[in-house]
């Protein structure tokens, strides 16, 4: 709100001084000859206030024209428009994390070795630190576009038939209950699965990337591509210290949903983080020049992404795969 003032308030500046600069310009030229050195004078301050007036102005408006056309493409992105985006219609969902004693095993790990890592507790509820810096880095690139600031919410809260007034849902990670949730819907372009090792903790994530049915069955096996991550079941990290990370676009009756996770919670992070800056006009750009047109708000699509773990500079995340409907 400040930003947008002081740019109201240098543009009135601006103008102010275009106007005054205009009349000297205008009173000079219909004055007297009597004063030919007033006259020079006069004439080279108006020019060269009227000059620098219209350089600013063009500036301004050019800021203005790009905060706008980046205000679009990023909605368009995250599935929404100028009519859906608004207070409330926005939503990211952090996975929650239940800390009753009475259960014994979640997501792969033992909730001890969760317990060790979790913070922005509620209840019984808590989540990862890692998802929840993602889903900040991500409530941050809404603001600094100068858009409405999504909801928080936990997973369970996720309500796919009743409106909520949500009308787009962020997705962050991969958990056990994104990864059944995503298998309920159609028209998308990948697919998670898990394998549990025989203590019962995640061993592998595997994603793929084509589209799919509602079924979870591939339709278009010419673009099918299998992307494993291989965890060590004491530290959950990658075997090869490289993860891969899914940043994607699907529909569930009349909502749409973006996922963002990665196969750890460092992906995740990392991810989170690179879209939230430079990543989401990168993305934007890879799709348009897939597609071969301008990318829609309802239109699905999967970006996946190589990334290593501890490295979070942009430079070395890389898209591996990028799954969009192409035009005709």
């Amino acid at each position: 709100m400040q930003d947008l003032l002081a740019r109201n308030i240098r543009l009135s500046v601006t103008i102010s001084l275009l106007i005054a600069s205009s009349l000297l310009l205008v009173a000079t030229i219909i004055s007297t000859k009597q004063n030919e050195l007033l006259n020079v004078i006069g004439l080279s301050i108006s020019t060269s206030g009227l000059a620098t007036s219209l350089v600013q102005i063009i500036e301004q408006l050019t800021e203005r024209i790009e905060k706008f056309s980046n205000q679009r493409r990023f909605l368009r992105l995250f599935g929404c428009d100028d009519k859906t985006n608004g207070d409330g219609s926005i939503a990211i969902i952090v996975p929650a994390f239940d800390l009753n004693p009475t259960n014994s095993q979640q997501a792969g790990n033992s909730l001890k070795q969760q317990a060790q890592k979790l913070v922005w507790k509620f209840s019984t509820n808590a989540a990862i630190k890692n998802d929840v810096t993602a889903a900040s880095y991500l409530v941050s690139a809404f603001s600094k576009l100068g858009l409405p600031v999504p909801q928080i919410k936990w997973d369970e809260e996720i309500n796919i038939n009743d409106d909520d007034g949500v009308k787009t849902y962020i997705l962050i990670g991969l958990s056990n209950d994104v990864i059944e949730f995503v298998n309920k819907s159609t028209d998308r372009y990948f697919s998670i699965s898990q394998n549990i090792d025989k203590n019962n903790n995640l061993s592998e994530i595997m994603i793929k990337g084509g589209l799919f049915d509602n079924y979870n069955q591939l339709i278009e096996e010419a673009r099918w591509t299998s992307y494993s991550v291989l965890l060590d079941s004491q530290t959950s990290i990658p075997q090869n210290n490289v993860d891969y990370a899914l940043f994607a676009k699907f529909r569930i009756n009349k909502k749409m949903f973006i996922i963002c996770g990665g196969g750890t919670e460092w992906g995740t992070r990392d991810i989170g983080t690179h879209i939230s800056g430079s990543g989401w006009r990168r993305i934007y750009s890879d799709l348009k020049i897939e597609k071969g047109a301008h990318l829609t708000a309802n239109e699905a699509f999967a970006v996946v992404f190589q990334l290593p773990i501890n490295k979070q500079q942009s430079q070395s995340i890389s898209i591996v795969q990028k799954c969009i409907k192409k035009k005709k």
